[in-house]
């Protein structure tokens, strides 16, 4: 009488509260062209970051090509959930020397400006010293990478830069970027 009680709350206790994770709001394709100054932007990154209203709507990120274009994903899902986004825009010195790296190290492989930003993070975080060693040393000071756009697209208060996801959103959703100074 025991062994069937247990085994059948084994098997109703799953099914009332459901197996795996979450898998979270659905994802919507989307994408589009960044330009500055009338120009394909390559090896930028351009992220979504949801509004206070969109609470629990995950951020989306993408990476551009060498023609300046961007798909987003969010976890490594392609899309973006719905909602209202704050979109900014990154590209730092060392972006297109860290694709061009990735592209020789990989000979034979396609490489992708995705591949090329995680490779130039994991560079970056190789040059950062140490806890003990920064406070062993006080002169020791990490410079923050260089902008090559203009900073304020750098930041969601500052960009200037919004897009609206809908639900039920068909096929892709284009949100071409134009930057300037």
């Amino acid at each position: 009488m025991r062994r069937r009680s247990l085994l059948l709350a084994c098997l109703v206790v799953p099914v009332m509260f459901g197996c795996g994770g979450d898998a979270g709001p659905p994802l919507y394709e989307a994408g589009g062209v960044v330009t500055y100054k009338g120009q394909p932007l390559a090896n930028a990154t351009v992220q979504f970051i949801p509004g206070e209203a969109d609470k629990g709507v995950p951020s989306a990120q993408g990476v551009t090509n060498d023609k300046g274009e961007y798909r987003l994903k969010v976890r490594g899902q392609a899309g973006a959930a719905a909602g209202t986004y704050s979109v900014v825009v990154q590209k730092f010195e060392g972006a297109d020397e860290a694709a061009a790296a990735a592209a020789a190290s990989n000979p034979g492989q396609p490489s992708t400006p995705e591949e090329a930003m995680q490779q130039m993070a994991a560079n970056m975080k190789k040059m950062q010293p140490d806890s003990q060693k920064a406070q062993a040393n006080q002169s020791v000071a990490i410079e923050k990478p260089k902008s090559l756009i203009p900073e304020k697209y750098n930041q969601p208060q500052s960009s200037g830069l919004s897009f609206t996801v809908k639900k039920g959103d068909a096929g892709n959703v284009k949100f071409d970027i134009s930057l300037n100074d």
